[in-house]
């Protein structure tokens, strides 16, 4: 039950998180193709503070829509309403994250980004295992809300990350924008 919980929960943010990053994110990415690199760094810069002050400004909506969203799952899935503040958050980081990645791939920034992901699966693994080992040699009771907060946190690496690579490598070297090509 518990690790059904918990790939209901990352699969409700994750569906979700696809939804906006297919609305806002696809269409970003082609916009930011067609114009100049430091107009594309201007407005992601804009686009995700405005995003953040939006998630916050509306996350009691957003959690109530989860809630509701939930309720018409049926009473199988009332248990999921105890972790719609995950949902929120791992859908807003989902968001982030590919609005971000976008942005990396506009500005010509593809094997910095790969490389990222790549650290990022195995910073994730690791720590899974680390927790897992944590709680079998300590006898400890599996809570799902331990490995909840891991996911949002690994999220929140990846996002951060991206962003210091996309303001470093940007200052360094001048990017490829891909409508030259």
């Amino acid at each position: 039950t518990i690790l059904g919980l918990y790939s209901k929960t990352k699969e409700i943010g994750i569906m979700i998180g696809t939804f906006s990053s297919k609305i806002i994110s696809r269409p970003w990415y082609y916009v930011a193709c067609k114009i100049k690199p430091r107009a594309v760094k201007q407005i992601y810069f804009f686009g995700l503070i405005f995003c953040i002050f939006a998630l916050i400004a509306l996350l009691k909506f957003l959690l109530a829509v989860v809630s509701f969203f939930i309720s018409i799952l049926g009473p199988n899935w009332t248990l999921l309403s105890d972790f719609n503040i995950f949902i929120v958050l791992i859908m807003a980081m989902y968001f982030f994250v590919q609005f971000t990645n976008s942005t990396m791939l506009a500005l010509g920034l593809e094997k910095e980004l790969l490389v990222i992901d790549r650290w990022i699966i195995g910073i994730k693994i690791a720590l899974y295992l680390v927790m897992l080992g944590i709680i079998t040699f300590n006898n400890l009771e599996f809570d799902i809300k331990i490995f909840l907060f891991l996911e949002v946190f690994i999220r929140l690496v990846n996002l951060l990350s991206q962003i210091i690579c996309l303001i470093i490598k940007t200052k360094l070297k001048k990017p490829i924008n891909t409508t030259n090509i």
